[in-house]
């Protein structure tokens, strides 16, 4: 009976497949799909305007850019004109009395040129592809309706992803071009501008401290200057609050002592050598007791057959500015119970530590310092017992020992924009202790080439301070105490560190 069915099934049937799927199958199938595979190439298609604006603004931004370099082009050409400027300010001042001032000028920045932000192309290639899909999707499903021969001939289907094809070329070179642009970019502010930036302020903080000196040369020449030992030693037991004294260009071979000198509630007592650092105690023998308000300026303490400076029974509000502490044969400066400030002092090759400053857990003493180069002391660069610490911008490094040590050290310091580099055994080191107290912190500040490595102390103090800097400043000469960070480092540029 099966037989007899099939046999006798009439042909005339126009949905028979056997009749080649007729025209109005193939025109329903069609209507049918339409709707949606137009709706999928109009949302390819009205990508284009997207693609569009994303070029309008890139176009936007390379003209901002252009006219940025433009302006960069000109004001390093400016800043070439400055730099030759301030070569014969300098020159015309070697020629010129001390009391003239002619200050240099300082330099300009270039600005950075503005970046392009993110731009989620991914997403819009995968919105397109989709939409391509879906329609690939829906043609073939329409196709295999009328297998074999299927409902939309090639020209057809050429004819449809005509359309899309372009949307996706459009974006494949959208995306080209933002992301080649804004590599450029990147490359440019990186290592063109900010590379010139750094420079500029290393020398502008060059330049900083050169006129800040021709200002202490206004202050000091014209002044009565005191050049005869014995003199010194009766004018300094007189000295008062509000005197000046105004020290040679000589060298100082005899011992000086500040006894009971000043009051930390009037004015300062000064003392000021001159600003061209050839006003030298050497051997040097400089004692401060129980004295108070006084601030020394352009002094060398070298060869003393102790320490270069010894501060001791509670002397207070003591300021060396602009000094050097070299080749004692103790420690550069030593404050015992007493509180010491440095401001732009130089600490070297001294047989003992750098800096030494020793306190008492019932009285806070401490050392502040700021702008100090400490290096290629015997000893320790720091060493601090029971004192607190406040230093920033400090070089110190090469120094024999530890390049600061904290012993007894129940009150807190904070070392920060500092170098703490090539130092014989760790960086830092903090004597065990009970914990708790005398927290230290090292915000900003980079530890690199110590031989015992950074710091050492109990966890809960490394804590406090991980992670940290860890670059090499690729210093000028360290042999010859020549501490600028070289152009070549990444710490370029930055405020960190001795300043010249």
């Amino acid at each position: 009976m099966v037989f007899l069915l099939l046999f006798c099934i009439g042909r005339d049937n126009p949905w028979d497949p056997v009749n080649n799927c007729p025209e109005i199958l193939r025109r329903e199938i069609i209507k049918r799909q339409t709707i949606a595979i137009d709706s999928s190439i109009g949302k390819i298609v009205s990508s284009d305007t997207i693609s569009a604006r994303i070029t309008g603004v890139l176009d936007s931004v390379r003209k901002l850019n252009d006219s940025i370099l433009q302006i960069n082009h000109l004001i390093a050409a400016k800043m070439d004109s400055l730099r030759k400027k301030n070569m014969q300010i300098d020159s015309i001042n070697r020629l010129t009395a001390e009391c003239s001032i002619d200050t240099q000028i300082l330099l300009g920045t270039l600005p950075f040129l503005t970046e392009l932000q993110a731009q989620s192309f991914e997403d819009h290639r995968n919105l397109l592809s989709i939409e391509s899909l879906k329609v690939a999707a829906l043609i073939s499903a329409g196709n295999q309706e009328c297998s074999p021969q299927g409902v939309y001939k090639p020209a057809a289907i050429d004819s449809i992803f005509g359309i899309v094809k372009p949307s996706f070329e459009k974006w494949d070179s959208v995306e080209a071009c933002w992301q080649l642009y804004s590599q450029q970019i990147k490359d440019t502010n990186l290592l063109n501008i900010d590379i010139f930036n750094r420079q500029v302020e290393i020398d502008n903080n060059s330049i900083r401290a050169y006129n800040e000196s021709r200002a202490m040369m206004v202050v000091y020449c014209g002044k009565e200057l005191q050049s005869n030992t014995d003199s010194l030693k009766k004018i300094i037991p007189s000295l008062v609050p509000g005197d000046t004294l105004y020290l040679d260009s000589l060298n100082f071979s005899s011992q000086f002592t500040f006894h009971q000198i000043g009051d930390s509630l009037g004015p300062p007592i000064v003392v000021i050598g001159s600003p061209f650092m050839n006003t030298v105690v050497s051997p040097a023998g400089f004692f401060l007791t129980e004295s108070h308000n006084i601030r020394f300026y352009n002094l060398v303490f070298a060869g003393g057959l102790h320490s270069g400076v010894k501060l001791e029974l509670n002397c207070s509000r003591i300021l060396f500015e602009n000094c050097v502490f070299r080749n004692n044969n103790l420690h550069g400066v030593e404050a015992i119970q007493s509180s010491l400030e440095l401001r732009n002092c130089q600490i070297f090759h001294n047989s003992g530590s750098g800096i030494r400053v020793q306190g008492m857990n019932t009285v806070e003493y401490g050392l502040v310092a700021d702008n100090v180069l400490v290096s290629h002391n015997r000893a320790y660069g720091i060493n601090s017992i029971s004192a607190g610490l406040m230093i920033s911008n400090a070089t110190i490094s090469d120094n024999g020992l530890d390049g600061m040590r904290l012993e007894v050290a129940s009150l807190p310091a904070t070392i920060a924009r500092s170098l703490i580099t090539f130092n014989g055994y760790y960086g830092l080191r903090r004597d065990l202790s009970e914990q708790g107290q005398g927290f230290f912190t090292t915000p900003n500040t980079n530890f690199y080439g110590n031989v015992s490595g950074a710091m050492f102390a109990d966890s809960i103090y490394l804590r406090l301070n991980e992670p940290y800097l860890n670059e090499n400043p690729w210093f000028l000469n360290r042999d010859e105490d020549r501490y600028l960070i070289g152009s070549q480092s990444n710490l370029s540029g930055m405020a960190v560190g001795y300043r010249y």
